[in-house]
């Protein structure tokens, strides 16, 4: 709903009301565990396949947020083309 009403307002509104929804989907922001040099080449496996998983995750993130970019600029685009023009 918020989103439509944007769309109409302009793109400073569309932008905020994307930040908006950004916002409340978004988890609560979490403390990072303390970094600790890893002592024995043996926990390096360990560690490359969760860093390996964190990078999939953040990929996949980037990716949907990549997604909404393009379908809120379009939507921004649409929204422009519909309403603008009768000012000749």
């Amino acid at each position: 709903e918020r989103q439509t009403a944007a769309v109409a307002g302009g793109r400073k509104e569309l932008q905020q009301a994307a930040r908006e929804v950004r916002q409340a989907k978004a988890p609560p922001p979490r403390e990072a565990p303390p970094e600790e040099p890893i002592e024995n080449i043996a926990d390096m496996p360990a560690e490359i396949a969760r860093l390996r998983q964190l990078l999939a995750k953040l990929t996949d993130e980037r990716d949907q947020l990549k997604k909404k970019v393009m379908h809120l600029t379009v939507a921004l685009s649409e929204a422009r083309s519909g309403s603008g023009g009768g000012d000749d």
